[in-house]
Order: structure tokens, then sequence, then C-alpha cells
């Protein structure tokens, strides 16, 4: 079985805080409504074209410690779900 592509997520709860340490702060909705809507549209235009996509719940303070001072960014939050998702699937999860 194909392994899904990892889809970056966040909560209403840690969502303030992504906006603090992301370095793309300027391309995120300023709350976590809108970035919900936003994202479960891109979401859901990959399932419709067949991708198999997973939400991957991500912590911004684990997210920061990973880049190890490296800007938060779009593609810093996609990696860091690709990783985490492989580790899951590497648990058997």
């Amino acid at each position: 079985m194909a392994m899904a592509l990892g889809f970056a997520w966040f909560s209403a709860r840690t969502y303030l805080r992504l906006r603090e340490i992301s370095a793309d702060k300027g391309n995120l909705p300023e709350t976590f409504q809108e970035w919900e809507k936003r994202a479960q549209a891109q979401f859901d235009g990959l399932t419709a074209k067949g991708i198999a996509v997973e939400k991957v719940l991500i912590e911004p303070d684990a997210l920061l410690n990973w880049a190890n001072d490296s800007p938060i960014d779009s593609k810093k939050r996609a990696d860091f779900a690709a990783i985490i998702l492989m580790k899951k699937h590497e648990a058997g999860h």
C-alpha cells in the first residue's frame, strides 16, 4: 500500500502559536477558522484528484524545535508533516 501524502494540520488551540513562529505569517490567515476553511479546501482538492492524503496534527513548538533555527514556512511545515507521517507508518499506526 502506498503511503499517503502528509498534510500539515493545526488545531484552534495552537494556531496563534503557529503564526508567531512562522516566517511566512503574511501567507497565513489571521484566524484559525479562515485557515481551517482554506486548508480543508486544499485537502479536499487533493483527495478529489485521487491523491491519498492524511492530515498530520502538528504542534508548533515541536516544529520549531525540529527546524533547528531554520525559518518556518510552508515547505518546513510540509516536510515536518511528511516525517511525522513516515514515522507513524514505520511504527505501524
